[in-house]
């Protein structure tokens, strides 16, 4: 005879569920072909740079969502990510989508508009110099970067 399991203990009256806050994913494109040890290095550096500032990553570190525990994360984290994968090196292009409520798992290309960013535009060396010093706040950096642009269906 087969013993029914017990439910799951309610949760307590005084629970409070978390709020999902706002994060991000992002696809990146390292260089062609990447050995299992430059992709290893480029985890081993967006690992620390996302602990330092208080940042988490799904599993994948080329197609992942990023996401903050304690606060909702804003345009100014996703132009800091891509700011530090320019000074990084190892990727050759990045399409970051917009802030989205968290919700697990990193976004379909198909589904959201991204922002690509080819990090070998020269444009992109300044732009990245006059935001670092202050000069240039994350807006118009999309802004001069092209804004999202909405997914691609092919018919």
């Amino acid at each position: 005879m087969k013993q029914r399991k017990s439910p799951p203990p309610a949760l307590p009256q005084d629970f409070e569920a978390a709020e999902s806050g706002l994060g991000f994913t992002v696809w990146v494109h390292l260089a062609r072909p990447a050995s299992a040890a430059e992709v290893r290095l480029y985890r081993q550096g967006l690992d620390r740079y996302l602990d330092e500032n208080g940042l988490s990553r799904s599993m994948n570190p080329l197609h992942m969502l990023v996401w903050a525990t304690e606060r909702s994360l804003t345009l100014v984290d996703q132009i800091d990510l891509l700011v530090w994968m320019v000074h990084d090196g190892r990727a050759v292009a990045v399409e970051i989508g917009p802030l989205q409520t968290h919700m697990g798992l990193p976004a379909g290309r198909d589904r959201v508009p991204t922002l690509p960013v080819r990090l070998a535009d020269n444009s992109l060396l300044s732009m990245v110099w006059l935001y670092r010093v202050g000069h240039l706040p994350a807006e118009q950096c999309v802004e001069m970067l092209g804004g999202f642009q909405g997914p691609v269906t092919l018919h």
